[in-house]
């Protein structure tokens, strides 16, 4: 039996490897949420929002120092202001809701730029859904929790479940958009 079963989530990532030796496929990223254990995931029930789940239910991502993208999609992360969720989008990915950019100096927050210059970073909301706030504890100030707002862009060759899943909806989408 597990004594801690939260802490037992938390470093389910580490427990298998992500990359090595065993079934592989084209190196990709996971958007890892250091204090939950989870990575951005798309939501079942609407693929323009993001939430937090179980890193083998992602799907690959792909970094660029500017944009956050589904690997081998035309999606790409978007911040649609302070307090409000973050989406996935078709349209623009140059806008700069769009241009993600790790800053401070643990190089753990991840954010965009506002039209008037303010910084939002990703975080998580209570229900682990995926938001844009400002961004906390960039200046030394002790008594400042960032934890909420830390992800980690992760390098991985390992297989995800999810991959199938979401490539069967988009096939659908495809379909029915025909139609």
């Amino acid at each position: 039996s597990v004594r801690n079963s939260s802490f037992l989530q938390m470093i389910s990532l580490l427990q298998s490897p992500l990359q090595g030796p065993g079934p592989r496929t084209d190196a990709y990223n996971l958007v890892f949420h250091p204090l939950t254990g989870l990575c951005l995931v798309r939501s079942l029930d609407d693929t323009t929002m993001v939430t937090l789940g179980p890193c083998n239910s992602s799907e690959p991502w792909s970094y660029t120092k500017k944009t956050i993208r589904i690997k081998g999609q035309n999606l790409c992360l978007q911040s649609n202001g302070a307090q409000n969720r973050v989406t996935m989008t078709k349209t623009s990915c140059s806008t700069p809701g769009s241009i993600w950019q790790t800053i401070s100096a643990s190089r753990l927050h991840l954010a965009s730029t506002t039209s008037n210059k303010t910084s939002l970073c990703l975080d998580v909301d209570g229900t682990n859904n995926v938001v844009a706030n400002v961004c906390k504890c960039l200046s030394k100030d002790s008594s400042c929790e960032p934890m909420s707002q830390w992800f980690k862009i992760i390098k991985a060759t390992r297989p995800l479940k999810s991959s199938r899943l979401y490539k069967h909806m988009s096939s659908l989408e495809n379909l029915s958009a025909k139609s």
